[in-house]
C-alpha cells in the first residue's frame, strides 16, 4: 500500500543518497502515489524508480528483484519481509519498533538500520549491492526464514507461551 506509514518517501530519498545508479520498482497502490511520483521527480529518479502498482502475483517481483527493502515507519509482524526472504532475497530494513527484528536476524540473514534513519538505509543499500559475495551470503540464510516460521514451529512457540501463562497462573 502506498501510505505514510510505509515510509516510501523515506525510500526514494535513501536511494537518491546511495552511490551506485540502483534502480527501484515501487509495487502497491494507495493515496500517496501521486506525492511519491513528484518526490522521485524532484529527487532526479524518475529513470530509476518505476511505480509498478497493484500486482496478483507478488512472487514474480520477488523472482526479479536483487534486493527487498523494507522502508516502514511502523509494522506489527511484515509478512512481505517474510516473503522476501522466503524467496531467497536479500532485505534491508528499517529496524522498527516491531516486526523486523523479530524476523531479520542482524548480519546474518539480513540488515537492520535505525528507524527512519535514511543515511544509514542509502550505505546499508550500497553496502549489499556492492558486494555480491555478502548480498549471496545473505541471501542463502534468508530462506532459513520459512523453517524459523513454519506452521510446526510456531504452533510450538505457541504452546510454549500457553504452557508458561498456565504455569505462572497456577503459582
Amino acid at each position: 500500500r502506498l501510505v505514510r506509514q510505509k515510509g516510501f518517501d523515506m525510500l526514494l530519498q535513501a536511494l537518491a543518497g546511495c552511490a551506485g545508479e540502483w534502480s527501484l520498482d515501487i509495487v502497491g497502490d494507495g493515496p500517496e502515489r501521486a506525492n511519491l511520483e513528484s518526490l522521485a521527480r524532484d529527487l532526479g529518479l524518475s529513470a530509476r524508480v518505476r511505480f509498478v502498482g497493484r500486482v496478483d502475483d507478488p512472487w514474480l517481483q520477488y523472482g526479479a528483484a536483487s534486493l527487498f527493502v523494507l522502508s516502514s515507519r511502523y509494522e506489527g509482524f511484515p509478512n512481505v519481509l517474510l516473503e522476501a526472504m522466503a524467496n531467497g532475497l536479500t532485505v534491508v530494513s528499517f529496524d522498527c519498533e516491531s516486526g523486523p527484528s523479530e524476523i531479520v536476524r542482524n548480519e546474518i540473514d539480513g540488515l537492520l538500520v535505525p528507524p527512519d534513519d535514511i543515511v544509514a538505509m542509502s550505505r546499508a543499500i550500497d553496502k549489499v549491492m556492492t558486494n555480491a559475495i555478502l548480498r549471496a551470503s545473505l541471501a542463502r540464510r534468508a530462506i532459513e526464514v520459512a523453517d524459523r516460521f513454519s506452521v510446526a514451529n510456531v504452533t510450538a512457540m505457541w504452546d510454549d507461551l500457553v504452557n508458561q501463562l498456565s504455569s505462572r497462573r497456577d503459582a
